[in-house]
C-alpha cells in the first residue's frame, strides 16, 4: 500500500488541504473551533488540541462542528476537506495514510508536533 500512496508534497491536492485549512482557521470557523464542543459531547475542541496525548489522526477522526460542509459522508468531520476534492479522489485517504501513526516512513512525531502549532498559532490551545 505505501508504494501506491505516493508523497505528500506540494501537489494540487496538497494545495486543496492547504485552503481547506485556511478556510478552517480564521473568522467564524476559528471562533467556533475556540469555544464550541465537538458535535454531540460536552468536549471542547480547544481543550482536545490542548491535549498533546491525542494525535491528528484521532482530532481528523473525531472533531466534528455544524459549519462543516461535508455532504458525503455528512459526518461533519471538520478538519477534513468538504466534498470538492479539487479531482484529487485519493486525497481523504492519502491525507488519513499520512497522519496514521503506525506510518513511520509518513508523518514523524516531529512533524505532527508542528502541525500540531498550528493550534497554538491559532490560540485552540
Amino acid at each position: 500500500m505505501e508504494a501506491s500512496m505516493g508523497g505528500l508534497v506540494l501537489t494540487k491536492g496538497t494545495r486543496h488541504l492547504i485552503k481547506h485549512f485556511q478556510k478552517e482557521f480564521k473568522g467564524n470557523r476559528l471562533d467556533d473551533l475556540r469555544n464550541d464542543p465537538i458535535d454531540g459531547t460536552t468536549t471542547l475542541i480547544k481543550d482536545v488540541f490542548a491535549n498533546s496525548a491525542v494525535d491528528l489522526l484521532w482530532l481528523t477522526n473525531n472533531v466534528k462542528h455544524k459549519h462543516s460542509q461535508r455532504q458525503n459522508p455528512a459526518d461533519m468531520k471538520c478538519l477534513l476537506p468538504d466534498d470538492n476534492s479539487a479531482g484529487q479522489a485519493h486525497l481523504e485517504a492519502r491525507w488519513i495514510y499520512f497522519l496514521t501513526a503506525s506510518n513511520k516512513a509518513t508523518t514523524t512525531c516531529s512533524l505532527q508536533q508542528i502541525i500540531r502549532k498550528f493550534g497554538t498559532v491559532f490560540r485552540l490551545s
